[in-house]
């Protein structure tokens, strides 16, 4: 949960960020621009120390079967959730409009 914690704060800060460089982009505002891309950069970074903390900390706790269950788990956990999102974005497109009376 911890991890999860700091990976959410991370993730929201990076979201933030891709907002900011949009309209920084928009508005054509150079040095804003290389600001926020430093911040993108930092957090990316950020994310992969919490990642690879997380990493050592379960190496100590897990024997390797249950490390190489937990990677496993976690690879197709993430694909179904980019599958569900997927086939979301889908049938929302798909989704007739309903007319105004």
């Amino acid at each position: 949960n911890r991890y999860d914690k700091k990976r959410a704060e991370t993730h929201n800060a990076i979201r933030n960020d891709m907002r900011e460089l949009r309209d920084s982009v928009r508005e054509k505002r150079e040095g804003r621009i290389r600001n926020v891309l430093e911040r993108i950069e930092n957090d990316h970074t950020a994310l992969q120390r919490v990642n690879d903390e997380e990493l050592a900390e379960l190496k100590n706790i897990l024997t390797i079967e249950q490390q190489a269950n937990y990677l496993i788990f976690q690879q197709e956990f993430e694909h179904e959730i980019r599958k569900i999102i997927a086939e979301s974005r889908i049938k929302r497109t798909e989704r007739p409009f309903k007319e105004k009376p």
